[in-house]
């Protein structure tokens, strides 16, 4: 319950309002432009780190993953090589959540992998462990589950179901294959940010990904800064494979 005593108070330099959590404040510096935190001598890394160890305390910090996290939050597009068990797939998972949360209202993330069932256990059952997990601790974060549209939202629905969630905001799960056919990213080349928010991808397996897969970027990168955010990762198995010409 918030203490209707408190007071104002200063971290990082600046001054906050009574009551403000520690993950809140991470998640408005997180929020600000490069612009503001340069002004105030913040940098993004540290706050993505500190959003994170707040949200899952009990999840190990090393120099793999800082690693993994500096390169995710320090570039546009950044690509993941290893082999399994490499933390690929949670380094990814807990950056797409982190920033998300940062702006709930102003951010969607397309989350592919090749095909439903596999992905519920690699990415998209890992992005649902955590959500369930940053959610036990800290019930205020934003969003809940839509098994049915196999995405994360804030879009809110009638009691009737007479009006639909409009899926502008959120993450979003995509299936890159339905059956035999290979369907990509193709679908999805007109998604935009909204103005001032920000379009993710994070691709899984994309080394068995169809080499059209990354066509999408093509129309997606280069935007306003901070407009855009792309990662993949994978075993690679071939140097021509998709996964590595997305790298080259």
């Amino acid at each position: 319950m918030p203490n209707p005593k408190a007071q104002p108070f200063t971290k990082y330099g600046l001054s906050w309002l009574p009551n403000t959590s520690a993950l809140d404040i991470e998640f408005e510096i997180i929020a600000q432009t490069d612009e503001w935190r340069k002004a105030n001598g913040l940098t993004l890394f540290d706050h993505y780190k500190a959003a994170q160890c707040i949200i899952w305390p009990d999840h190990d910090i090393h120099r793999w993953s800082e690693l993994a996290l500096r390169s995710m939050v320090e570039n546009e597009v950044c690509i993941f090589m290893g082999s399994g068990d490499s933390n690929k797939t949670y380094s990814m998972a807990k950056f797409v959540l982190v920033d998300w949360w940062c702006r709930p209202e102003k951010a969607i993330w397309l989350v592919s992998s090749t095909e439903l069932r596999g992905a519920e256990l690699r990415i998209w059952g890992v992005l649902k462990q955590l959500f369930n997990q940053g959610r036990d601790l800290h019930p205020h974060l934003r969003g809940a589950v839509l098994e049915s549209a196999h995405a994360i939202t804030t879009e809110s629905t009638c009691n009737d179901n007479s009006e639909g969630r409009l899926l502008t905001q959120g993450i979003v799960f995509v299936p890159c294959k339905v059956g035999n056919t290979w369907k990509g990213l193709s679908s999805y080349i007109g998604v935009k940010p909204q103005p001032g928010g920000r379009l993710g991808h994070c691709g899984d397996e994309v080394a068995s990904m169809h080499p059209s897969f990354t066509d999408a970027y093509a129309n997606w990168m280069g935007k306003a800064e901070g407009a855009f955010k792309g990662i993949m990762s994978g075993n690679p198995f071939d140097t021509d494979d998709t996964l590595c010409r997305a790298a080259e």
